[in-house]
C-alpha cells in the first residue's frame, strides 16, 4: 500500500513498496520489510526493552555495533529517507556515530554524529538531552540532504554526487571499531523516497505517544 497522509492517520505504519529496510528491534536485528536485510552484529551484544505499552527499543551501547549490505544507492541522484527514534544515554566529549551508510571501500562524508549533548551533522546542530526520546529523520531529495528532529526542520546541505553507498553501519563509523554511541534505538526505517515535511510530521504525531512525548 502506498504511503500517504491518509494511511499515516488511519493505521499503523507498515512496510510498503519503497521500503528498503525496516528494523523494529522486536527482540532481534531482523529486517521486518521482508527484503532480507537483517543486521549482523559486529561487536558487543544488543539488549532489548519496552518503553511503554507498545514502544520497544534496542540498546546499542559503547561496545555494540552492527552492519548490513544495502542495494547500491547513488548519493547524488537517488532519493531516500532514513528515520528512527533515539534516546541518548550518555554525553560524549567527541562525536560518536549513530549510523553510517557508506561504500565498502571508502568512508563517505555523510553520517549523523553526536558531540556532547548536541546532534552534529556537518553544519547542522540541535541541542539534545540524555534520557529523552527524539525522532530523527534524514531526507535526501536530489542533491539536498535535510535533517528533522521530531517534526522540526533543522537544516540542510548539498550532497556530493559521485559516491555510491553499499553498506549500512549502526552505532559506528565505516569499518572503525571506534566512535560507538550509547543509545536506545527504535523503528529504524529506510526508504527509497524523500518523505515530505507533512509525512514526517504525520508519522511523528502518530508514534510519539509510545515514548511519552507530548
Amino acid at each position: 500500500m502506498p504511503l500517504t497522509l491518509k494511511n499515516f492517520n488511519q493505521q499503523w505504519w507498515k512496510p510498503w513498496a519503497n521500503t528498503i529496510a525496516y528494523y523494529k528491534f522486536n527482540n532481534n536485528l531482523n529486517d521486518s520489510s521482508w527484503n532480507s536485510r537483517n543486521l549482523s552484529l559486529l561487536s558487543g551484544s544488543v539488549s532489548y526493552g519496552v518503553a511503554s505499552w507498545w514502544g520497544e527499543y534496542a540498546y546499542f551501547n559503547t561496545s555494540t555495533s552492527a552492519s548490513v549490505s544495502m542495494p547500491t544507492v547513488n548519493y547524488g541522484n537517488d532519493n531516500y529517507t532514513v528515520s528512527f527514534y533515539r534516546q541518548p544515554k550518555q554525553i560524549f566529549s567527541w562525536f560518536q556515530c549513530i549510523f553510517d551508510w557508506v561504500r565498502d571501500t571508502m568512508q563517505d562524508p555523510w553520517y549523523i554524529r553526536v558531540t556532547k549533548s548536541i546532534y552534529v551533522w556537518d553544519d547542522i546542530n540541535y541541542t539534545a538531552a540524555v534520557d529523552t526520546w527524539y525522532y530523527i529523520t534524514v531526507v535526501r531529495s536530489w542533491q539536498n540532504i535535510s535533517a528533522y528532529i521530531n517534526w522540526t526542520y533543522i537544516g540542510s546541505y548539498q550532497a556530493v554526487s559521485w559516491v555510491y553507498w553499499t553498506k549500512l553501519f549502526i552505532n559506528q563509523i565505516w569499518n572503525s571499531s571506534s566512535y560507538k554511541n550509547n543509545n536506545y534505538l527504535w523503528e529504524f526505517i529506510i526508504e527509497d523516497k524523500a518523505r515530505t515535511a507533512d509525512e514526517i510530521t504525520a508519522y511523528y504525531n502518530q508514534t510519539k505517544s509510545l515514548y511519552w512525548i507530548s
